[in-house]
């Protein structure tokens, strides 16, 4: 995609999305959501273009400069899209997210935006384990933070999160249930690391190095 169309295409994307949301919201209120309209496949397929901007540098980078309003929507939309409802496509917007964060800058500016904790505190409690093992790796990408609990306050540090990730340690998917406890781990350290303990430092920059390795890219777009 040229570099001059993209910020049009983000914008568009933007409205696109939430207007999406907005009238599946009100058909899934007298009728079961169509996984296979049109649609929903066209959605898929924009925000799996979007996932795979971002999994390159230049694209995340671009996405943490000038695409805030992109990436407000995507955090807003997660937040208040109903329970189980449209799994796949939670887990493009989490997977951008994530690859976004990759960017120091655009972990920051995630960081910053007031309906990140909530939207983590809804999704890890969603039905499907795909969206709840997306959300744990995008609350793993925020831990790298150093100064995440000064940005963040005390809900880092709130026992019921640390109750909300503890129970998908017994999920019987693997890859949730070993992610979850490695999260779990984390919370933990944060809580009784100093902001320049060594070994908080090492487990930052070990996290952070599986990170670099690990950009999400949709296949076929």
């Amino acid at each position: 995609m040229a570099k001059g169309k993209l910020p049009s295409f983000l914008t568009v994307a933007a409205q696109t999305l939430e207007s999406f949301v907005k009238s599946m919201d009100d058909e899934i209120k007298t009728q079961p959501g169509d996984h296979n309209s049109q649609e929903h496949q066209f959605v898929l397929a924009l925000v799996g273009t979007i996932t795979n901007i971002a999994a390159v540098t230049s694209g995340r980078d671009f996405l943490s400069s000038s695409g805030h309003v992109l990436l407000d929507t995507l955090m807003k939309l997660l937040q208040v899209m109903r329970p189980v409802i449209f799994p796949k496509l939670k887990v493009l917007m989490l997977m951008a997210l994530y690859n976004v964060s990759i960017s120091i800058k655009g972990l920051k500016f995630i960081i910053e935006n007031k309906d990140l904790i909530p939207l983590i505190w809804t999704l890890l409690d969603d039905e499907n384990w795909e969206v709840c093992l997306h959300c744990l790796r995008l609350l793993q990408s925020v831990l790298l933070e150093e100064d995440v609990v000064l940005l963040l306050g005390s809900s880092l540090l709130d026992p019921e999160l640390q109750a909300r990730v503890g129970r998908l340690t017994s999920s019987l998917q693997p890859s949730l249930k070993a992610t979850a406890q490695q999260t779990l781990e984390d919370l933990q350290a944060l809580q009784g690391t100093q902001p320049c303990c060594k070994d908080g430092n090492l487990l930052n920059i070990w996290l952070f190095s599986v990170c670099l390795q690990s950009c999400m890219c949709v296949p076929g777009l």
